[in-house]
Formats: C-alpha cells, sequence, structure tokens
C-alpha cells in the first residue's frame, strides 16, 4: 500500500463517513423492494413513476450518500484540509438526505406528489449545507493535485444536477414547463458529470494507493475530467441534432479513456495475489465501456439498433450499465478497501497510550474477510445479470428484485459487521486503558 501523499492527521472522527456507509446499504434494498412489488410493469415507461424512484434509492439513496461519506473522509486526507463543521455538519446532512431520499421516493411510489415538494427543500438544505461547506476548501489552493481538481468539476456538476432535479421535482406540483431535453440534462450531470467524475478523482489516489499500480498519467487525470464537464456544459446550450451527436462521441471517447487506462494499470498492478476489489474494478469499468457503446448504438445508430433492441429499452439496458454495473460496482468495491483500512488505523491510533493493545488488534481482513468479499461480488454479478435480463424480459423482475435485495443486504452485513468488530476492539483497548 502507498500512502505518499496522505494527510492522516486530519483524519476526521470514523463515525463520519461510517454513518454514510451503514446507511447507503439500505436504500440499496428499499430498491429491492420495488422490484418486488411493482413487477413487470416497472419497465412500461421511462416515466413510470416506480422506476424513477427506485433510480433515484440507487442514485441519491446509495451511490450519492456513500459518495458524500467519502468526501468527508477524503478531503482531508488528500489536501489536510478538515471539512468545515465537522461532527454538527456531517449529522446535519446525513439527517437530511435520509429524509429527503425516503419522501422523494415514497411520493414516486405511492404517487403522493405533495411529498416531492418536502423532498426538494430537505436535499436543497442537506446538498447546499455540504457543497458550501467543503466548497469553501475546494476554491482555495489546497494540496491534493488532480484528485481535487476532479473533485471541485464533481461538485459543481453535483450543483447543476441538485438544480435540474429540484425543478424537474416541481413540475409534478405546479403546471411547469419541462421538455425532455432538461430531463436527459438531469440524467447526464448527475451520471457523468457528479457520479463519474468524481468517482475518476478518487481512483486517481486509490487505485494507485491501494493496487501499488503506476500513477495515472498528469495529462489524463488533468484533462479528461475537464473534457467531460465541458461537454455536458455545451450540450445545455448546442441542441443542434450534429452538435449533441458530436458531443456524444467526444464524451463517450474520453470516458472510453479513462476506462481503458484504469483496466491497464490494473493489469500492472504490482501485487498480483488476487484481490476482490480489483475485480470490483474491473466490472466496474467493462460495464461501463459496455455501457458507451451500447448508448452510441442506440442514439446514434437506431435503425441498427432497432434490429436487436427497441431505443427505450437500449437505453434502459444502458442506464443499469452505468448505475448497478459500473457505479455500484467501484462504489461496493472501494468500501472493501476503505472501510477495514479506516478501521484499524483509527484503532491503532487508539493504542498509542498502549503500545501493548496493538497485538489485540485484528488484521484488515478480520473486518471484512476476502472470503465473504467474493460472495459479494458473485451475487452482485448475478444482481446485474438478472436486472439487465428484467429489462428485455418483464417476468425476470422479481428474480432480479431478489437478487438485488441479496446483494444489497449482503453488503450491508459486512458494513455492520466491520462496524461491530470496530467497536468491540475500541471497548477492549478502553478497558486496557483503564486497568
Amino acid at each position: 500500500m502507498r500512502m505518499s501523499g496522505l494527510t492522516l492527521d486530519s483524519l476526521p472522527p470514523i463515525h463520519i463517513p461510517l454513518r454514510f456507509f451503514l446507511t447507503a446499504p439500505c436504500f440499496g434494498m428499499l430498491a429491492a423492494m420495488v422490484l418486488l412489488f411493482s413487477g413487470s410493469e416497472l419497465w412500461t415507461s421511462h416515466w413510470n413513476p416506480a422506476l424513477i424512484a427506485l433510480t433515484h434509492l440507487l442514485t441519491l439513496g446509495f451511490m450519492t450518500m456513500t459518495m458524500l461519506g467519502a468526501l468527508f473522509q477524503l478531503l482531508p486526507v488528500l489536501s489536510g484540509e478538515r471539512v468545515p463543521g465537522g461532527t454538527p455538519l456531517a449529522f446535519a446532512v446525513h439527517l437530511l438526505m435520509v429524509a429527503a431520499v425516503l419522501c422523494l421516493s415514497a411520493g414516486f411510489v405511492f404517487r403522493e406528489y405533495f411529498l416531492l415538494g418536502v423532498a426538494v427543500v430537505l436535499l436543497a438544505m442537506a446538498l447546499a449545507g455540504f457543497i458550501v461547506a467543503i466548497g469553501s476548501k475546494l476554491v482555495t489552493n489546497i494540496a491534493g493535485g488532480d484528485s481535487i481538481h476532479a473533485m471541485r468539476l464533481a461538485i459543481a456538476a453535483l450543483l447543476v444536477t441538485i438544480g435540474l432535479g429540484c425543478y424537474r421535482a416541481l413540475t409534478y406540483l405546479y403546471p411547469l414547463e419541462s421538455p425532455l431535453s432538461l430531463t436527459m440534462l438531469h440524467v447526464s450531470w448527475a451520471l457523468l458529470g457528479w457520479v463519474l467524475i468524481l468517482i475518476m478523482g478518487i481512483s486517481f489516489q486509490v487505485i494507485p494507493m491501494f493496487q501499488v499500480t503506476p500513477d495515472y498519467p498528469s495529462r489524463l487525470t488533468r484533462f479528461i475530467p475537464l473534457v467531460i464537464f465541458t461537454g455536458l456544459l455545451l450540450l445545455a446550450l448546442l441542441q443542434t441534432p450534429v452538435a449533441v451527436a458530436g458531443l456524444v462521441i467526444v464524451i463517450g471517447v474520453a470516458v472510453l479513456v479513462y476506462a481503458g487506462f484504469s483496466l491497464r494499470l490494473l493489469q500492472h498492478r504490482k501485487r498480483r495475489l488476487m484481490d476482490v476489489s480489483v475485480r470490483f474494478w474491473q466490472l466496474g469499468l467493462s460495464c461501463l465501456i459496455l455501457a458507451v457503446l451500447l448508448f452510441w448504438l442506440v442514439f446514434l445508430l437506431p435503425d441498427i439498433a432497432g434490429s436487436v433492441v427497441s431505443p427505450a429499452r437500449g437505453v434502459l439496458l444502458a442506464g443499469v450499465l452505468m448505475v448497478l454495473g459500473f457505479a455500484c460496482s467501484i462504489i461496493m468495491g472501494m468500501l472493501q478497501k476503505i472501510v477495514p483500512f479506516l478501521a484499524f488505523l483509527h484503532l491503532q491510533r487508539h493504542c498509542s497510550a498502549n503500545i501493548r493493545a496493538i497485538r489485540s488488534l485484528p488484521n484488515m481482513h478480520g473486518f471484512i474477510s476476502p472470503a465473504r468479499s467474493l460472495w459479494l461480488l458473485r451475487i452482485h454479478v448475478v444482481a446485474i445479470a438478472a436486472m439487465l435480463g428484467a429489462v428485455i424480459y418483464g417476468p425476470l423482475t422479481g428474480i432480479a428484485g431478489l437478487a438485488l435485495l441479496l446483494d444489497f443486504g449482503w453488503l450491508a452485513f459486512l458494513m455492520i459487521n466491520a462496524a461491530l468488530l470496530y467497536a468491540g476492539t475500541r471497548s477492549s483497548i478502553a478497558a486496557m486503558e483503564a486497568d
């Protein structure tokens, strides 16, 4: 493990990221329940309220919840600057996010659209506080290199995403104009601007660190996120078919370059032992490549794509590959590394007053064993395949729901088990200090 460039003295308390990491899988399980109770009717339209609820349970409830927790942790470690507000801010953001996602999903599932207005207010409060706090550091000249540069772009994309999403939610309450292009921009900024660019920024640090690979070249880390962000800006301004098609190609090429180079780095890692987190990265990046190619086929060559799958189903398949196949795979893989690393590091610090207590610490594999992580990978692959199958053949939706429930349920078990082991070991260390 390469620790160069990290400022571990600025680590926030472990309960700050853990509260987000422990909550996130619960929203994945709620998404599985939506699948189970909606059945094959879920896929009849992109505008099916239950499908919109499922999408936001995964993107806001699981993905964004985890990424907020990671940012509370990563910004201090990369830059040496703690997020202003600390524990009170993290508590408020977490509580408001939980309430907002529950209101949003319930509003769509039960078609009680007044709950969308409540969700908009709660979400705006949660993310405004977070963006102001973290933005106050990101706008300054802090350390962290190109990972911080990517984080700046991702936070800007999050701001745009939330603005578009809140406006779209209010159209269910008020007679506001909501063109299709607005929805597509919201989805694009969410998945490509917020999620993808942030994962890029994190990968620039964690892949070389945990997998002991060569560093990403500076030209790639500096320009690929900027190309994607600029492409999204131009998509909002240029609406002619030729311009949109050109930008879709340029953004897609940038994504493929990043994914291909990341896979190449993982192939050249110095640690040759089988690592489940590497398999998650390889799975996620492969799904990202497939998502780009499938979207290109459906968007740029609809006549050819139509002979295989309808454009509507093709877009849904690309969405499954992007959300569940790419983003959720990467997040699950990173959690297998980050949670044990943080738990061990914090316990090691608690032993500073009693060096003998270090002998009582479990090793990092004790928090999440490789065997259990491997089972998570297997279950997750089945869940992705089942979801893709359900999009193509609706009666498989129930099986997809069960697979997704087991997928996020097993992840929740791993996170809870690691947290309990940390708490128990911390209590033992405290008891030794008291003696």
